[in-house]
């Protein structure tokens, strides 16, 4: 799955804030995907879009909501759930129909 946020900043311009979920059980290398996405990104905006890769600085978060969770993992779960809570404040964010 996947969940978007479009933003506008003055400092930045447009930009796009993406989560990605992936089955663990068949995708294992989190980098290797966040990697794969950007270059796709870097694609489609013909070279004018770039890309930051959160999973190449998990040790920088305190309380790290990337990578593999377990299902079972209460825990991490409710670190994942905080900043989807942020990103989903309805004053900054667009929901489009898919």
């Amino acid at each position: 799955g996947y969940i978007l946020r479009f933003e506008y900043t003055v400092r930045t311009g447009f930009h796009v804030h993406c989560y990605f979920l992936f089955n663990g059980d068949k995708n294992l290398e989190d980098i290797t995907l966040a990697q794969g996405i950007g270059k796709l990104w870097n694609k489609v905006t013909q070279g004018q879009g770039t890309s930051y890769i959160c999973n190449m600085k998990k040790d920088s978060y305190r309380h790290c909501a990337i990578g593999m969770v377990h299902y079972a993992d209460t825990e991490n779960w409710g670190i994942c759930i905080k900043p989807l809570i942020t990103f989903a404040k309805p004053h900054s964010c667009l929901i489009l129909p898919i």
